[in-house]
């Protein structure tokens, strides 16, 4: 069902199978995985078009809010790229901003219908630090750990990231030296020279060619072992909005820059999940590479599973491996992925100039111990969300919903580091319980509770969510993701007491009506939706 809705235009019959398929769906399931694969403004769109009655109210104020808000982020983020191209123009540096808004435009027809959360602009590199410096006047912070005018210890790093503090956006510059994952350095006069008008609105810019753009997007979708159907339903869109695309200069540029087979691979996979219309020459230049057509199968099986085989090192490189053409060039393009450091090595681990070799051996047992070996287990990955901490004025107002008093237990699935139980113990006097299945935010939780002064009314274990104990748990904090929150729904009906409060931020429980739902806007005008439940 997802497959049908990750498009933009549904013919007659695709419509009414929809309408069938949506009297009977599982609404939980499909809601979490529209909104986990980037596909939630257009199931909603869809679902204006064709069966605008059969949302159940439930889902309607998320799918409403959700929506809602990636229109306006959109719109800001459009609004931003405009001030920040014109800076940089004003510099006389040239930048050329490709996927998030221009992308939403001109593949989508509109901003609110693709999900994104920063601008990517791409500069030479040669212009970085100039660049650098404008997005500095404009309030930006960098990201990356180094300074752009400083000599580099190794290489540069996944890209030059800048956040605005008050604004919250954030802005990626990509340089030929940044974009580790082509198997070749591009050579961005060349893509210079074919830049092509792309209108959104009233603005004006330049962006990369469509032959060019397909290459980009093939590249990122691998880098991330295309584990959200968004990007290949990019890749789709490009092929329909492009009938005229120059398939033979797509593909023996992609053949140039050692990415022929990374972008066979996206144009079969547009072609076998979302039938994107591909010239006949082109598709049977595509079924003719079997490594291909294999690796399709496997992200296939990947791509709706609970866990991915990709959390294991050893096929993470097999699979890098298997996206170049020959089996030397495919040894090295892994090789250099896995042993480069990158910007989160250097802040890891901190070593003085004359060891900087050693982020070479450390990069690889880092990863190691993040992924396993594929032979050790199962990654060392959360698989119910990564860390994004709350703020805590949210989590204060969170504590009250729950009307924490001093005799409740409050635990916090997924605590990070610790804040929201260190301040259920500091305001309100309860003890806490934090949970957590990465070490590093337990140490970080554990150390703020005894810089609070709560050791003594906190505990932090290091757990994950699925497997604690909730017997003695009075309030309950959510802050994870919506499917996380479903996976432990029957937990938490199964295991708290009566009476026992659950207060989740973002993502409710699915077809649990909350006792109540409101809307916070906490400092930096973020919108927190907020839901209480009593058993």
């Amino acid at each position: 069902m997802l497959l049908l809705l990750a498009r933009t235009e549904l013919n007659a019959g695709q419509q009414e199978q929809l309408r069938s398929w949506l009297a009977q769906v599982d609404w939980d399931g499909l809601i979490l995985l529209a909104e986990r694969h980037g596909l939630l403004p257009l199931l909603n769109e869809h679902l204006a078009r064709c069966a605008p009655d059969l949302l159940p109210p439930y889902w309607q104020p998320f799918v409403a809010r959700y929506v809602e808000a990636t229109a306006v982020s959109g719109l800001e983020l459009t609004a931003e790229l405009v001030r920040v191209v014109a800076a940089l123009a004003e510099q006389s540096i040239t930048v050329v901003p490709y996927k998030g808004p221009v992308a939403a435009a001109l593949l989508y027809g509109n901003l609110a219908l693709r999900v994104f959360g920063d601008l990517d602009l791409l500069v030479r590199e040669r212009e970085s630090v100039a660049a650098g410096a404008v997005l500095e006047r404009l309030g930006y912070h960098a990201t990356f750990g180094s300074d752009l005018t400083q000599p580099r210890r190794h290489g540069a790093p996944g890209q030059y990231a800048f956040r605005h503090p008050e604004r919250r956006h954030l802005v990626e510059l990509h340089t030929e030296a940044t974009l580790r994952y082509f198997p070749v350095r591009v050579d961005f006069d060349e893509f210079w020279s074919r830049l092509q008008p792309a209108p959104i609105g009233a603005a004006r810019f330049e962006t990369l060619a469509p032959e060019d753009l397909l290459l980009f997007l093939c590249v990122h979708g691998a880098k991330d072992f295309w584990e959200r159907l968004a990007w290949i339903a990019d890749v789709a869109q490009l092929v329909r909005r492009h009938p005229g695309l120059d398939w033979e200069a797509a593909l023996a540029r992609a053949e140039r820059y050692g990415a022929g087979r990374i972008v066979r691979l996206g144009l079969a996979l547009a072609q076998q999940l979302l039938e994107a219309p591909l010239p006949a020459a082109v598709a049977a230049h595509v079924r003719a590479d079997a490594a291909a057509g294999s690796l399709v199968q496997q992200i296939t099986r990947e791509l709706f599973a609970e866990t991915s085989s990709f959390e294991q090192l050893v096929r993470r490189f097999w699979f890098r491996v298997r996206l170049h053409g020959r089996l030397g060039g495919g040894l090295r393009y892994a090789a250099r992925l896995l042993f480069q450091p990158t910007e989160v090595d250097w802040e890891a681990v901190r070593l003085p100039r004359p060891l900087y070799a050693l982020y070479y051996l450390l990069r690889p047992a880092r990863l190691v111990w993040r992924y396993g070996t594929g032979v050790m287990g199962r990654a060392r990955v959360p698989d119910l969300g990564n860390f994004e901490p709350t703020p805590e004025e949210v989590v204060l107002r969170m504590l009250e919903l729950a009307e924490v008093k001093p005799a409740d237990v409050v635990f916090d699935l997924g605590c990070g580091d610790g804040r929201c139980v260190v301040l259920a113990a500091r305001q309100f006097g309860a003890r806490g319980v934090g949970v957590d299945v990465d070490p590093e935010r337990v140490a970080e939780a554990r150390a703020r509770a005894r810089r609070e002064g709560v050791a003594d009314r906190v505990r932090i274990l290091q757990q994950d969510a699925r497997s604690v104990s909730l017997r003695e748990a009075t309030v309950v904090l959510l802050t994870l993701t919506g499917t996380a929150h479903l996976k432990l729904r029957e937990k938490l009906r199964r295991e708290l007491p009566a009476g026992a409060r659950i207060v989740a931020r973002r993502n409710h429980l699915g077809g649990w009506a909350p006792a109540h739902a409101e809307e916070f806007v906490d400092h930096q005008g973020t919108v927190n939706v907020l839901y209480l439940w009593r058993l």
